[in-house]
């Protein structure tokens, strides 16, 4: 560093304490948004068909997080990553994940010629609030509304695909598919359903129990009695697209 550049930085430095020295509230907003704003590795989120290994991993990780791993199949999830690195293929979850870059998954499974469920999201712990989620979330629905729209465009294959998903998840995950138009489904005898709205305002959706798949019924009435137990809530969400 030369003499010239040394002192424009010394005296870019001083004159940022001095602001701070006469601004106490700029100091303040500096260490809030350190605190607040996560520091995040740069990384391009690809996706990619799941492995029999990735399969397997999908299945531990989801029964640790206490999440169904009974419907993860090859032919629906989608796996998420950083970069292919070919590495050690070892059984060990951490080394698989670090070898492989994995990211997270999630899948959108037909259950009914009426819907489709969207399931199996989960990230990486260390990999959360990157956006991967949202991300994931985006694809997935991404690559059904094309196969949907090739099939619709096809008389003879126009119902193979749902046009209705669903989705169960845990109330405080609510933002992240609201913001892809998924709206929550309430049950008649749901505690918080009202024929006005929610509490927040929102237009409340009834869906009766015979228009749901008998398999996301059970689903709910299960994790709704174990989710209250781990001290949470289990909701039912769902999103429509019309192909005119």
């Amino acid at each position: 560093m030369t003499m010239k550049s040394c002192k424009a930085s010394c005296s870019q430095h001083w004159s940022l304490l001095l602001l701070f020295h006469q601004r106490p509230v700029f100091l303040m907003v500096f260490l809030v948004v350190l605190l607040v704003v996560p520091i995040v590795d740069a990384f391009d989120i690809q996706f990619r068909s799941a492995t029999p290994q990735d399969i397997n991993l999908a299945r531990r990780l989801i029964l640790q997080a206490k999440m169904n791993p009974l419907s993860i199949t090859a032919k629906h999830l989608l796996v998420a990553y950083n970069y292919d690195a070919v590495g050690d293929n070892s059984c060990d979850n951490d080394n698989y994940i670090k070898n492989h870059q994995l990211l997270g998954f999630g899948q959108i499974r037909p259950l009914s010629l009426e819907y489709s469920e969207l399931a199996s999201l989960y990230v990486i712990p260390n990999a959360r609030h990157q956006g991967v989620a949202t991300a994931l979330t985006q694809e997935l629905l991404q690559r059904h509304y094309c196969q949907q729209q090739k099939q619709h465009e096809n008389p003879a294959a126009a119902a193979a695909t749902p046009s209705t998903i669903c989705l169960l998840t845990l109330k405080p995950t609510m933002p992240l598919y609201q913001k892809f138009g998924f709206r929550q489904v309430f049950f008649p005898n749901d505690a918080d359903a009202v024929a006005e709205g929610d509490d927040n305002g929102n237009d409340v959706q009834f869906n009766s129990s015979s228009m749901l798949p008998q398999a996301i019924q059970m689903e709910y009435k299960a994790g709704q009695f174990l989710s209250k137990f781990l001290g949470n809530e289990l909701v039912c969400m769902e999103l429509k697209k019309e192909y005119s």
